[in-house]
């Protein structure tokens, strides 16, 4: 009997260990590299632009922690009596540093950003949201997109630029 006393033995597989033929779609795109690494190792994103995505994924983040179901597969938890936990406002689940950074930076930038149209319907922030958030590289964006090759990465580059500079405008304050 496993340590957890589940009763279940769970494995760990590497994703190395996973075929690319036994894999469906959404574990093939959860086994990626990190796009935002990636970019910055080729030196398409600067240091500056690489902590505006980590900043801008972190209040993404933490924004949508509760929003939706966990998955917890393989583990049976014991069930509690006294039934559902209560729900609770993204805020209050934020960290200091989070609220923070969503308060002074992250507002700013999205609303200014979702204002900014790529295309006829498509905005900066789904851009930058489809980059950093769902892993897809800038030139799969530009093929879904539409858009001239290396479009999407000079999007990006202007949206993380744009964080940092109302980050920079806001430690003035």
């Amino acid at each position: 009997m496993p340590r957890d006393g589940t009763g279940a033995d769970l494995h760990l597989v590497s994703p190395g260990a996973i075929s690319e033929s036994s894999a469906t779609l959404q574990t093939a795109r959860r086994l990626r590299s990190d796009v935002v690494l990636r970019l910055y190792r080729r030196g398409s994103i600067d240091a500056v632009q690489r902590l505006a995505a980590e900043e801008i994924r972190e209040v993404w983040m933490a924004l949508a922690r509760g929003m939706f179901p966990q998955s917890r597969f393989g583990i049976q938890l014991p069930v509690e009596a006294k039934g559902r936990r209560s729900f609770r406002e993204p805020f209050e689940r934020m960290s200091e540093r989070q609220r923070r950074l969503y308060e002074r930076r992250y507002r700013l930038w999205i609303a200014e950003t979702g204002r900014m149209k790529i295309g006829a319907t498509r905005t900066l922030a789904a851009l930058v949201h489809e980059i950093l958030i769902d892993n897809r590289g800038p030139r799969q964006l530009d093929r879904d997109w539409r858009l001239r090759n290396g479009a999407a990465r000079e999007h990006l580059r202007d949206a993380l630029d744009l964080y940092a500079a109302v980050a920079a405008s806001t430690e003035k304050l």
